[in-house]
């Protein structure tokens, strides 16, 4: 519970919000800017899930109904529709739209020690994220 009684997030959705918000806050983002703010070095759960052809945590969809790799020279596609452990697909939590309408959605898996690196990396890197922090409530 937080200070007002209220129900605290999990580590995924904070992260989520953060990720829906500094986009919204920042336009005109491309993809390889959103790779390089959300290296796959975040995220330890698909970081390490290789045969699984993992390769970013970011993934793109230019008709909402399939997710595909950033990754150069990678065939890796999720459909959506089958997609919910990786993705929300049901609301805006972890996607950002691009000004050319490509949905770009951040994976929706984080364990506590992503979520720390999460947390550190935004600290480290305050011109990528100025302006945005996730309060951690104890």
């Amino acid at each position: 519970m937080d200070e007002n009684g209220e129900p605290c997030l999990s580590f995924t959705s904070p992260k989520c919000l953060f990720f829906s918000a500094w986009g919204r806050a920042n336009g005109s983002l491309t993809v390889d800017e959103i790779k390089n703010a959300f290296p796959l070095s975040l995220n330890a759960y698909y970081g390490h899930r290789k045969e699984a052809k993992f390769d970013s945590i970011i993934y793109t969809s230019s008709d909402d109904v399939v997710a595909e790799s950033t990754a150069p020279g990678s065939s890796f596609r999720i459909p959506l529709k089958d997609a919910t452990w990786e993705f929300y697909t049901d609301c805006d939590l972890g996607r950002i739209v691009l000004n050319d309408g490509t949905s770009v959605y951040l994976v929706k898996m984080w364990r506590k020690d992503d979520f720390d690196r999460l947390l550190e990396h935004i600290g480290n890197n305050p011109s990528i994220f100025e302006g945005f922090r996730i309060r951690q409530v104890q």
